[in-house]
């Protein structure tokens, strides 16, 4: 998911910015300027998929530069911050369809709950390219887990596997966060699932590798390798051998031709 934060107040610019790098769950791109021109400009190269905007600004209001988007196709959807609870300008929002107002001070769940549901309907559509694609000639990605006969600890292992995979984490990482010992976490994972800790990280990543190289076709491989946690394009490759036997190029010709 591609975000560009548009705020003046450059302590208010940096502290979303801040809050987004450290808690976001989710893949994404970040940019972020201090004014509503700059953002166009920005957008014509960046088009993002969300604009989190201040709606008083010095050189054009947050309105304004959502309207101008919206007329240039460079974004569909619009969070809106403001300082003030301005009845007339939240109904002048409804009207552009922003997906939410925001008031300053801003709360930090409140942000990431509001990101998190527009990354959903955004890609609902690519949440569901494995779904639809069965690929039953690619046995990796057609094994599925059998979570109702998981025992509760392997459920919390495997949902903490899903929201951080694009971070750097081991068994190790996994053991300090859950307070699991590593040899549990290893043991448990081979018992429940008939694989280790590494087939099931590189499980979790390359669907999610699949669903942005199939749903997302100018993305750049080596962007999509480290949105899925691969810190560079070599790994995502050799995980792609590994796995499937092919390339992310190869996989994007086979599937979208």
């Amino acid at each position: 998911m591609k975000i560009l934060v548009v705020e003046d107040e450059t302590n208010v610019r940096e502290g979303i910015v801040s809050i987004l790098q450290m808690n976001l769950a989710i893949p994404y791109k970040l940019k972020s300027c201090a004014g509503s021109a700059q953002a166009i400009a920005i957008s014509e190269q960046f088009y993002p998929d969300l604009v989190i905007t201040d709606i008083e600004m010095p050189d054009m209001s947050g309105l304004e530069l959502i309207r101008r988007m919206k007329a240039k196709n460079l974004c569909s959807a619009f969070v809106i911050l403001s300082g003030h609870d301005n009845f007339a300008y939240a109904q002048q929002a409804i009207r552009y369809g922003v997906v939410d107002y925001l008031l300053k001070p801003l709360e930090k769940e409140q942000l990431l709950d509001v990101i998190q549901k527009i990354y959903g309907s955004l890609h609902q559509d690519s949440g569901n390219v494995l779904a639809a694609r069965p690929f039953t000639e690619l046995p990796f990605l057609a094994w599925e887990m059998d979570r109702d006969a998981m025992p509760s600890s392997l459920q919390r292992i495997i949902r903490y596997m899903e929201k951080n995979y694009m971070k750097e984490i081991s068994q190790q990482s996994i053991s300090e966060e859950l307070f699991f010992h590593t040899s549990y976490i290893s043991s448990l994972i081979n018992k429940y699932t008939d694989h280790n800790f590494a087939y099931l990280l590189d499980y979790i990543r390359i669907r999610k590798a699949v669903e942005l190289l199939l749903s997302e076709p100018d993305l750049a491989v080596a962007e999509v390798g480290v949105l899925v946690g691969y810190s560079n394009e070599r790994r995502l490759y050799a995980a792609f051998q590994r796995r499937l036997n092919m390339t992310p190029g190869d996989l994007r010709k086979i599937y979208l031709e």
